[in-house]
């Protein structure tokens, strides 16, 4: 009776992890000519031996699907793909991996707002764009939400 017992114990585990990491991280590389599927990022650009080139001179994306994400969740993609709805600027960085070079571009980190109850906070870089029932209660200053390391705003928000 045990052995049943835990045979189906770890068939049940085994497909919890496995449905939950593929929830949770869907990558694709796709070629940067073609569009972005909506609920998908650009998290990465490289140079490949790929999409009609033969030698390293192609540009490839790697896109991950976020729409399905928690609310709080937080991601880290290149400005080359649209800010999902739903989701805010929390931070701005320098990296190599937004570009196809050694050269350094910027990387947003973004995060889920949809979903969050009300009461809710976040800090945000500003936007001209408030997510519909959120608004402003505090703005300070930062490096947060400039990629070259100066100074600039970062503004508290609130779900009302």
């Amino acid at each position: 009776m045990k052995k049943g017992f835990f045979t189906k114990m770890t068939i049940a585990i085994f497909l919890l992890v496995t449905n939950s990491e593929f929830a949770i991280s869907q990558k694709e590389y796709i070629c940067s000519a073609g569009p972005i599927p909506p609920g998908w990022v650009v998290t990465e650009i490289k140079l490949c031996s790929c999409c009609g080139a033969s030698s390293r001179t192609a540009t490839q994306w790697v896109i991950e699907k976020i729409d399905e994400r928690a609310p709080g969740s937080t991601q880290l993609i290149c400005p080359t793909s649209s800010l999902p709805e739903g989701w805010v600027i929390i931070d701005k960085k320098k990296c190599t991996c937004c570009v196809a070079s050694d050269d350094w571009a910027t990387q947003w980190t973004i995060k889920k707002l949809e979903g969050l109850p009300q009461g809710s906070t976040a800090l945000i870089c500003p936007t001209e764009k408030l997510p519909l029932g959120w608004v402003v209660v505090d703005k300070n200053n930062c490096t947060c939400c400039d990629a070259s390391g100066g100074s600039s705003t970062q503004w508290t928000i609130k779900k009302l």
